[in-house]
């Protein structure tokens, strides 16, 4: 390279590293696991299943989080809450059922501050409480189009998000801060929440101070009966906003789409940074598009071995719900609007054994749902399983008999194959990008809205992991052995440079 070459790129680098400072907040995926959100991609109380949940505050100060529970249909609340973090906490809980067809529901035995505090709701379990999830957001005058039962609220995923650091030495850090293991005043936070008007400055307004990050955390999906703990780390995201958002408990906000509308992405070891003036929902969906998703399944029968992949948009419905994003729904990336209980995404994949075997025709869902366009993912929450026998629900509700590991009802299932002989373990690329269905207008590549800078990222926004669970006959003499496992998904990105709508080049 020449000299001046050489001065050139520096000098464009450090440009660029300059304009990146000069960024206040710029959402990131933080690969080191801490954040101001955490996405948790799945919980389920399916099949005798519960899912454990934890936070972690890494910080010196508190810290006032919304932790919202959201079904897997198509994103609507089934709990909202705050909750309050002494410096250094850690909060744990257990999403459960009261029996095989009601609700989902979420115990707790921690110290922490919670507002409205759990006792509140009445029910208890063993001396602990606990508080049922509500249908309240998706029957009428929410009503969506899909099924109205309290079933519906038994899988979906977890958003906990940072509304601000908590001062120390204010009234709000007197109440939350732990004494000998126990706070003093939770009661205090829930009884002054409950006495606001709606109106006014917000309770403790002097407490709080921007959001700052330090937050981590993990799920599993646990199986007493099997002795199966599939484990996960949540998705942290970074650089979320640079203010505070201390909402009252019952408030939806803040939210994903609250994020500044600037995002830093990683893409093929370059940092590509957007400005977002559609809002902070593309912000958010920008550090999580994938134009491919991979990972690796097994169905080994020696291992009586289960594989099934939970696939989840974590920003779906702010593009095809029309109650949460408005009229004009569908918006890109996606391409189907929320009808009749499902949103289905078109896809295709490619299979291939352990010894880079593949099948020589197409792959594909088995069995479709009724009107369903074909090999679709349906909605915000898919669990994707492999040479399972699942049968799919008459339309509206375009479900599924349950699914062997994680018990979903959001069920499709694959069948790969290379001739007559089933491919028992192997991996799977999911293209994300290309739509096979383009009649009625729709675009044969899906893509992200543009940034400011014409920047264009292909696929989908996507997250989630592979659940596996092998058996031992033998682990002992007489005894047998269950083993289970989550394995995040890993992604192949894309993102392009328009001008005047065309592409001119790569991101930068």
């Amino acid at each position: 390279m020449k000299k001046n070459t050489l001065n050139t790129a520096v000098l464009a680098s450090l440009a660029g590293i300059a304009g990146i400072a000069n960024i206040s907040s710029a959402v990131n995926l933080n690969n080191d696991g801490t954040g101001q959100v955490l996405i948790y991609p799945y919980y389920t109380v399916n099949a005798g299943n519960q899912t454990l949940l934890s936070v972690v505050n890494t910080t010196n100060l508190g810290k006032a989080v919304k932790v919202r529970i959201i079904e897997g249909r198509n994103s609507r609340e089934v709990l909202d809450f705050n909750l309050y973090l002494s410096p250094q906490d850690v909060w744990t809980a257990s999403i459960f059922d009261t029996d095989n067809t009601g609700p989902g529901a979420i115990i707790t035995g921690d110290n922490s501050c919670t507002a409205p505090r759990f006792s509140q709701s009445g029910e208890v379990l063993n001396g602990i409480p606990f508080v049922s999830f509500f249908n309240f957001a998706y029957i009428a005058p929410a009503a969506d189009g899909g099924p109205t039962n309290l079933e519906r609220t038994r899988e979906g995923y977890v958003e906990i998000i940072e509304m601000g650091t908590i001062r120390e030495n204010s009234q709000l850090a007197g109440f939350i801060n732990h004494k000998n293991g126990v706070p003093p005043g939770c009661n205090d936070v829930s009884a002054i929440w409950a006495g606001f008007s709606g109106t006014g400055t917000e309770p403790f307004a002097a407490s709080i101070t921007p959001a700052s990050g330090g937050l981590f955390g993990g799920g599993a999906v646990v199986n007493s009966a099997n002795g199966t703990y599939i484990n996960y780390t949540a998705q942290a995201l970074d650089g979320f906003y640079s203010t505070s958002n201390h909402t009252p408990p019952d408030s939806l906000l803040p939210s994903l789409r609250s994020a500044d509308p600037r995002s830093l992405v990683f893409n093929n070891g370059q940092l590509i940074s957007s400005v977002w003036a559609t809002g902070g929902e593309d912000a958010v969906s920008s550090v999580f598009m994938s134009e491919l998703l991979f990972n690796e399944f097994t169905t080994e029968t020696a291992l009586n071995a289960a594989s099934e992949w939970v696939v989840t948009f974590p920003t779906k419905r702010f593009y095809v719900d029309s109650f949460t994003a408005g009229a004009g729904v569908p918006f890109a990336p996606f391409t189907r609007a929320f009808v009749n209980g499902s949103a289905c995404e078109a896809l295709t994949f490619d299979v291939r054994d352990r010894e880079e075997g593949r099948p020589t025709t197409s792959v594909g869902f088995s069995p479709q749902p009724p009107g369903a366009v074909p090999n679709s993912l349906c909605f915000e929450v898919n669990v994707l399983s492999f040479s399972q026998t699942i049968t799919n629900v008459a339309a509206p509700d375009n479900g599924s008999s349950p699914s062997r590991i994680l018990g979903s009802t959001l069920t499709r299932n694959l069948n790969p194959a290379i001739g007559n002989t089933a491919v028992r373990a192997g991996w799977l690329s999911v293209n994300l990008g290309n739509n096979p269905v383009t009649t009625g207008g729709l675009p044969p590549v899906r893509r992200l809205r543009a940034s400011v800078e014409g920047n264009v990222f292909t696929g989908l926004p996507v997250t989630g992991f592979w659940a596996v669970s092998i058996e031992n006959n033998n682990a002992t003499p007489g005894v047998k052995g269950f083993y289970g496992g989550a394995f995040d998904h890993k992604r192949g990105r894309r993102c392009d440079r328009f001008t005047a709508g065309v592409v001119s080049g790569t991101c930068f």
